[in-house]
């Protein structure tokens, strides 16, 4: 398992055929990006990639956790993340006979001939992003209270208009 802030897939050399890659990202990956929807986490990504002659199909799963802001209190929480996705690389610059689908029901990368390594680390961080909720709450204790900054709940109480 690769341990890295990029994943870098180098598929010049590889035959024709199914490959299986294994990456662990942890903090320096968030770091990398700027106005990140997380600074914080680690996430565990397969990637099935079965490279064909002009195109490779890449099936990618990711399973961890990031650190994000709580919408009502502000304090920093960990909240799980998955995601199963789909990318095509096109290896001739454009999507031609050579898949079936339209471009609208996968995420396709393009690259030039003279590309000789994939880099997933953008889609997987928009992945990332994708795979978070609307809300970002902390989640309740084991008795159905809130688990927020108490601190700042009261004040916020302190502070809303009275009707």
């Amino acid at each position: 398992m690769n341990s890295s802030t990029h994943l870098i897939i180098p598929f010049k050399g590889l035959s024709l055929g199914q490959h299986s890659f294994e990456f662990e990202i942890d903090d320096r990956f968030f770091s990398r990006f700027e106005n990140a929807v997380a600074q914080k986490g680690k996430a565990f990504i397969q990637v099935e990639l079965n490279k064909l002659n002009n195109l490779m199909e890449c099936d990618v799963i990711i399973n961890g956790e990031v650190a994000v802001e709580c919408d009502r209190c502000l304090d920093e929480f960990y909240t799980p993340v998955s995601f199963e996705g789909k990318v095509i690389v096109s290896l001739k610059g454009q999507i031609g006979d050579d898949y079936g689908q339209s471009e609208d029901d996968v995420d396709v990368i393009f690259l030039s001939p003279a590309d000789d390594e994939l880099d997933l680390s953008q889609y997987c961080y928009e992945s990332i992003g994708l795979s978070l909720p609307l809300q970002k709450a902390h989640p309740n204790d084991a008795n159905g209270n809130s688990a927020c900054n108490k601190e700042m709940l009261d004040k916020l109480r302190e502070l809303m208009v009275q009707e």
